[in-house]
């Protein structure tokens, strides 16, 4: 009888082998956490940076495995969000400490935020600017008029945003509303925003 696997032993492994397939941009995160991690000395920030480049290759080696119907799409999803949660707390830290600033940097942080706000608190991002009620309809949909519901922005405790969101290329994207923008509605791919982020501290 053979000895069961070790959980530990198989999630190193996937760490292992998706490092050994994106050998590259392995080494890209590892530079980029040196220099970004620079900025606020005495912190933990680089160690959280190298962390993040960690997980894109697990998820780009989940993105690739998907474009062939090998991939698990509820893990990859939420491995996915638990990346964008990190990369925003990251571009966050330091646009509140301005130790970055730029258009694509700002984009950047901002495009995150539109993502990691209804994620992690079931909310739409600058709700406030919201003219009143905002009508939506609910993903993935009930079929029934349940589907479509009002969104009343900070004075119903019951409000709820769920974003749409889908694998596009293998890579999961999410269908963001962003009440500062004169298009309120866009999809924000993860690769794509993991690429951007390479090339904003090449």
């Amino acid at each position: 009888m053979l000895p069961p696997r070790s959980v530990s032993n198989l999630i190193a492994s996937a760490f292992a082998e998706a490092a050994l397939r994106n050998r590259a941009i392995g080494d890209e995160w590892r530079k980029i956490s040196v220099k970004v991690g620079g900025r606020l000395p005495a912190s933990l920030l680089i160690v959280d940076v190298q962390k993040m480049g960690n997980l894109d290759l697990v998820i780009r080696s989940m993105e690739d495995d998907s474009k062939c119907d090998h991939g698990d799409p509820d893990l990859q999803m939420f491995l996915s969000g638990l990346w964008v949660g990190m990369a925003y707390e990251v571009l966050r830290s330091l646009k509140a400490r301005k130790l970055c600033s730029g258009d694509a940097f700002e984009i950047l942080e901002r495009d995150l935020k539109l993502i990691r706000i209804p994620l992690e608190k079931y909310e739409i991002p600058d709700e406030g600017k919201l003219d009143g009620p905002t009508a939506l309809a609910r993903s993935p949909p009930n079929n029934d008029a349940s589907d479509f519901y009002a969104y009343v922005p900070k004075k119903d405790p019951l409000r709820t945003h769920i974003m749409p969101s889908e694998l596009r290329e293998g890579s999961v994207s999410w269908q963001v509303l962003d009440p500062l923008a004169a298009v309120k509605e866009r999809w924000i791919v993860r690769r794509d925003l993991s690429d951007r982020i390479l090339a904003l501290w090449a």
